[in-house]
Parts: structure tokens; sequence; C-alpha cells
């Protein structure tokens, strides 16, 4: 009797020390997070902005950042106008911080769908290997071949110009990178002997890679597409600057920049203004995703 109560008490302690081992790993992470001077900066910096794109519209009134006015146009910084106005007359306050949305929201959502893509792909293929593995690489290998630049330009090319589209083309470009890096992480894993374990126990391919790889590897992905951030909305700039993403009067960081071209040598703040808010942000992720990757694994510390 004693023996058989003591083995209808080790599945529960079992699953129970995973769910210590697995919060004690986040905390573990968490500490070093905050023992990283830089990371906290980072986390300042990107808590404001989401601070900005959540009040948006109560930091700063939209019809402002869209609307014409001549009669304020090309206005230099000052009480009236923090960062005075571009040469419609609009508040380039009112279009920073709407802007914001957008540039986040490009960002963001193109990472994330590329990674979720990627990491299903990538996992997928460690999983199965042989044959299907042999081509899913060779399909990755020529699509990396492209620059990603190009392949976002082609797709736009055929589906529009617009916010949506370049998401969509964004992410597109974006896949392949994420796919072969997740399949190097998951390869380490496929081969573990609870993979064989669920194997043994007759489970799906399908339910083995979401349940069992994935989660595995979760970690990678993670600091992956912190890091990978930054470059999207680098990306989407350089789209709206050459007229391929957020169209007129819609405020986006790199579609001012375009717009203010033509009179930056009398007016500089109308491209260092948004040029200093794109750096910004693409500096504070890129020392987040550092930060966190050290924090996953600090043997990768100063590399």
């Amino acid at each position: 009797m004693s023996k058989s109560a003591n083995k209808e008490k080790k599945p529960p302690e079992l699953k129970a020390s995973g769910k210590r081992k697995k919060n004690s790993q986040m905390r573990e992470v968490w500490s070093r997070l905050k023992q990283n001077k830089k990371a906290i900066f980072a986390m300042a910096v990107l808590a404001m902005l989401l601070i900005m794109v959540i009040f948006a519209d109560i930091i700063a009134d939209y019809d402002k950042a869209v609307d014409l006015n001549v009669v304020n146009r090309l206005k230099e910084p000052g009480k009236e106008f923090i960062f005075g106005t571009d040469a419609f007359g609009r508040d380039i306050f009112a279009r920073i911080i709407h802007g914001a949305r957008i540039s986040l929201l490009m960002g963001f959502g193109a990472t994330a769908i590329s990674a979720f893509f990627g990491t299903v792909i990538g996992t997928t293929s460690a999983f199965m290997g042989g044959r299907f593995d042999n081509v899913v690489m060779r399909i990755l290998d020529t699509w990396m071949a492209i620059p990603s630049l190009l392949i976002t330009l082609a797709i736009i090319a055929g589906i529009g110009v617009g916010i949506p589209q370049m998401i969509f083309a964004l992410a597109f470009g974006g896949i392949p990178g994420f796919a072969r890096i997740l399949r190097a992480s998951a390869l380490s894993v496929v081969n573990q002997e609870f993979i064989e374990s669920a194997k043994a126990l007759g489970a799906s391919n399908t339910r083995i890679v979401f349940q069992h790889v994935i989660p595995n590897v979760i970690s990678q992905a993670l600091v992956q597409a912190t890091m990978g951030v930054s470059g999207t909305i680098l990306m989407g700039a350089t789209l709206s600057f050459l007229g391929l993403g957020a169209q007129p009067p819609t405020p986006e960081w790199g579609a001012m920049l375009s717009e203010g071209l033509s009179n930056y040598q009398f007016y500089p703040h109308l491209v260092t203004i948004p040029g200093i808010f794109l750096a910004i942000t693409a500096l504070s992720i890129n020392i987040f995703g550092d930060a966190l990757r050290d924090a996953f694994d600090p043997k990768l510390k100063g590399r």
C-alpha cells in the first residue's frame, strides 16, 4: 500500500517541480536584466514609447497631425509648437506621437508574424529531418539569397502600397532568417529522451512539435524577435521614405523624413526630430535584445 501511494504522489510532485523550475528560470532572467544598467535604460525608453502609443490621442490632437494650416507653416520649435511645424503647417509633435503607433506597429507586427511562421517552419524541419529537412533548407537558402529589400519591393509592387501591405511584405522577407536560427536550436532538442518518449507514447508529430519542441526553443525565438524589431522598424521607415509605406497625410517617421528633405537646409528640425526618434527607438530595442540574450544565456555575455 505504501509503495502504490508513493507512486500516486510522484506525478503531481514532478509537475510541481517542473513549474518551480520554469518559474525560477524566469526569475533568474529578470534578476539578470535588473542588474544590467543598459537594459534598464532600454526598458525605460520602450516604456515611454509604449505610453506614447497607448495615450497618443490624449497627449496630442490627431487633427493637428494631419490637417493643413498654411498660416502656421514652417515654424521653428518653440512654446506654441514644441517641435515646430512642417511645410503644410502640421504640428510635428503631434505627428511624432501618432507616428509612433504606425512605426511600432510595423516593427512589432511584421516581426511577430515572421517569428511565428519561422519558428514553426524551423522546428518542424528539424523534427522531421531527412529529405523533408533538405528540401526545406534548400528553399530557405534560395529565399535568403534574394535581398530582403528586393523581396519586399517586389511584393509591394504586386499587392499595392499601404500599411497592411507593407507589414505583410516585411513579415514575408523575415521568415527564412527566423526559420534557420530556430532550426539550429531545435536540432539540439529533437534527439533528446523526452521526444523519444513522446513518440513511443503515440503522440502525433504536430503535438510533439507544438508541445515539446517549440516550448524548448521559445527563448531563442524571443531573443531573435526582439533583436529583429529594430531592423524591421528601420526597413519600414525606408519604405515609407520611398513612398511605398504610409501614405500622406498619415503620420509616420520615415514619411516625415521624406517630406522634410525639401526644406531641411533652412529648417533642419523637419529631418532631425523624426530621425532622432527613429535612432533612439532602434538603439533601445537593440540594447534590450542584447541584454535579453545575455540574461537567457550568461555564457554569451561579452561576445
